[in-house]
């Protein structure tokens, strides 16, 4: 692994932060009704920032690949741990049954769009749920989820 884990983060802070926005930062945080801080570096911008951080960071294993991608997910912007969540799917590798706990994480302390994202594995499914659990979802919620399977749910 070329950067160690200390380095990771720091490469990863020091670049959100060159390429930062704060115009772009207020939108992002109003669009997701959260107090997390943002950069306002949007998926373009991180794009190269991800590339570097996946071939320079390689793990040895299973455990160093967790601490690198907690150490990533602990640092306080949204965009870190965008950048986390994507190394963490980098390394195909290591995502197996024992590395569920470091997942369920993520998903439970990033309310991600698990839904929507999971239209690319079974939008029937997810159709099905949100059809189901229409009532307990957010204006918010219910976008995301049905932003590519909007012709599948009732509206």
């Amino acid at each position: 692994m070329s950067f160690s884990i200390t380095e990771a983060c720091v490469y990863v802070s020091e670049a959100l932060a060159a390429a930062a926005n704060p115009e772009k930062a207020v939108g992002m945080q109003a669009y997701m009704k959260t107090d997390m801080p943002f950069y306002g570096v949007q998926k373009r911008g991180r794009t190269p920032i991800l590339r570097r951080l996946v071939s320079e960071s390689a793990p040895a294993d299973r455990d160093q690949y967790e601490n690198l991608v907690l150490a990533l997910w602990e640092l306080p912007h949204r965009e870190e741990k965008y950048l986390a969540r994507g190394l963490a799917v980098s390394h195909k590798q290591y995502m197996v049954p024992e590395s569920l706990p470091l997942f369920r994480r993520m998903i439970t302390e990033g309310a991600w769009w698990a839904l929507r994202e999971y239209t690319k594995t079974d939008a029937d499914l997810v159709a099905g749920f949100v059809n189901d659990h229409r009532e307990e979802l957010s204006g918010l919620s219910f976008r995301e989820a049905t932003k590519h399977i909007g012709h599948l749910v009732d509206r």
